[in-house]
């Protein structure tokens, strides 16, 4: 298909001027308007084109156009590839606007998915065609459904901007097929299973941060998260309002942000067995701040850190855990499946769904009631199980 007007022009009309503009419908129908912004240096035509599928949507960007052209305000005529576009847009966007650990996950799949693969394209001539083979392509190299929709849900995104910046006229990534995600079952600890991994770690260093993951429920970034000034030992009271992230750029560093959801800020009453795990952590750990001296990094004030004060990452953390589990010989498991014990543990014993939510920090009681909902099947399946009793026996 062509992008030629249905109608040529007439003979005979002269060259259009500065500041004036064109709205025309293509073969294919859609809608498309060209703004002329003056000449070039070598006296060739400035022009900025922008598409659309109805004329009176065309109509606007036409007249923004011309309003700021006339304002003063920068028109950028040349389209840019997709690699140049995803790089403004990493840059100008989500490194300005979203958390470290967002930028850094976007930067990676930009960089070792998307610019390789579609970079080369002018953005207003990207297809959903060019798209869908490219998270076929994907899925044969052998990537998981989540991976693929992750790269997907990127340029989604960064597309959804190319649309406000005038770059194009739709989203061809939402034309796409989503991938199908595989779903990962939840593994949390059985009671007989958290009695022997705390039996394990008792007088170990992690043991607090074992302790608050099992009994508090919180996410690994919200552990690594806490600094003394969330713990009051006085009221018996934890505040969580911060994540551990890390920065994009080299050298890392360690940062404590926001968490994403208003719900995911809470004050939690302290068991007194982790107020007393606490305790002795923080007895130890000024041990530690003793034998460090000047090494000792006081700037974040962590509940859990390094023997020096820094940050602890989070991956290695999660190797320690299994390590730790299989020492215990526990199954293996993800850090996240402390999260899931504590949330099933409060389902089994039927405390209300919205206490749950509370404790858990979940932004709708629908997940809370979602993501525990094979504990809530459990019970009714041992209360079934009772209707048997009403059935003779079989004579033997």
């Amino acid at each position: 298909m062509t992008d030629e007007p249905t109608k040529p022009a007439s003979p005979g009309k002269g060259r259009r001027g500065h500041n004036e503009g064109s709205i025309y419908q293509t073969k294919a129908g859609v809608w498309r308007g060209a703004v002329s912004l003056g000449y070039k240096p070598d006296g060739t035509p400035r022009r900025k084109y922008v598409s659309g599928r109805t004329r009176a949507e065309v109509n606007r960007k036409v007249t923004r156009l011309l309003s700021d052209d006339q304002r003063g305000i920068p028109v950028a005529t040349d389209v840019p590839t997709v690699a140049r576009f995803l790089t403004s847009w990493l840059e100008d966007v989500v490194k300005v606007e979203r958390r470290p650990r967002t930028y850094k996950n976007c930067l990676s799949i930009c960089n070792r998915h998307l610019i390789p693969a579609l970079g080369r394209h002018p953005i207003d001539k990207l297809t959903a065609q060019h798209i869908q083979a490219m998270l076929s392509q994907k899925r044969t190299e052998g990537l998981k459904g989540s991976s693929i929709a992750a790269i997907r849900t990127v340029l989604r995104i960064a597309l959804n901007q190319a649309v406000r910046w005038d770059m194009v006229s739709r989203n061809v990534a939402e034309l796409t097929n989503p991938p199908k995600r595989e779903t990962h079952k939840a593994k949390p600890l059985s009671p007989a299973e958290v009695s022997q991994f705390l039996d394990h770690i008792s007088g170990h260093r992690e043991e607090a941060l074992y302790v608050v993951a099992v009994m508090l429920g919180l996410r690994q970034g919200e552990i690594l998260g806490l600094s003394w000034d969330d713990v009051d030992f006085g009221k018996g009271t934890l505040h969580v309002h911060r994540q551990l992230q890390w920065s994009a750029d080299k050298p890392r560093r360690a940062l404590l942000v926001e968490p994403k959801t208003v719900r995911s800020t809470r004050y939690l009453p302290l068991p007194s067995d982790v107020v007393d795990a606490l305790r002795r952590h923080r007895t130890r750990q000024l041990e530690e701040r003793l034998l460090a001296g000047p090494h000792w990094h006081p700037e974040l004030d962590l509940v859990f850190c390094s023997p020096t004060g820094t940050a602890l990452d989070a991956t290695a953390l999660t190797r320690r855990f299994q390590a730790t589990l299989a020492e215990a010989g526990l199954e293996r498991r993800r850090f996240h499946d402390l999260r899931h014990t504590t949330g099933s543990f409060l389902t089994a014993r039927k405390v209300h769904p919205r206490h749950v939510m509370e404790i858990m920090g979940h932004s709708q009681i629908a997940t809370t009631m979602n993501t525990y909902a094979h504990v809530e099947l459990d019970s009714l399946r041992d209360a079934l199980a009772h209707v048997s009793e009403f059935y003779p026996k079989e004579a033997k």
